[in-house]
């Protein structure tokens, strides 16, 4: 009976801590990172933060939060890391900055993600904790984390 109730603690204990460790990561995990580049992206006029992530073994890279005034800037840093862009994945509709989503798309054929919640007629797929994005070995589990915006 002991066994059994330390398994379960055990089992609890983990869980708990990979909650955490979600939650830290402001909502996103990127699960496979073993086998990920990764880099942070800045853009100064708007502080935003655009995230790039790269799956090595595909070739296949995702932008989170991608901003219009560093197209350019995104476009190499996808090139000089020779990854093909597959998705820029949305956080939620910002109102801080204009997402560089939709001209991605056009100038690349990447596919848009947003929230599922939001369901913007301009998104491809929309995410959700049932319904992560996967791009090459990399899945993106998203967490629903109310209070950043109305919806979020």
């Amino acid at each position: 009976m002991a066994s059994t109730e330390a398994v379960h603690n055990s089992a609890l204990h983990e869980a708990t801590h990979e909650v955490r460790q979600k939650r830290a990561r402001h909502g996103l995990q990127a699960a496979g990172s073993l086998n990920m580049n990764f880099r942070q992206l800045y853009e100064p006029e708007s502080s935003t933060y655009t995230y790039l992530f790269g799956c090595r073994d595909t070739g296949e890279a995702v932008l989170l939060d991608p901003v219009l005034e560093t197209l350019d800037r995104d476009l190499s840093a996808l090139q000089d890391l020779g990854l093909r862009l597959a998705y820029t994945l949305e956080t939620h509709i910002h109102a801080d900055h204009v997402t560089s989503a939709c001209r991605l798309r056009s100038i690349t054929g990447c596919k848009v993600a947003y929230p599922e919640l939001d369901g913007l007629p301009c998104a491809d797929v929309g995410v959700s904790e049932v319904n992560p994005l996967s791009v090459g070995h990399l899945t993106f589990n998203p967490l629903y984390t109310p209070g950043h915006t109305d919806s979020h």
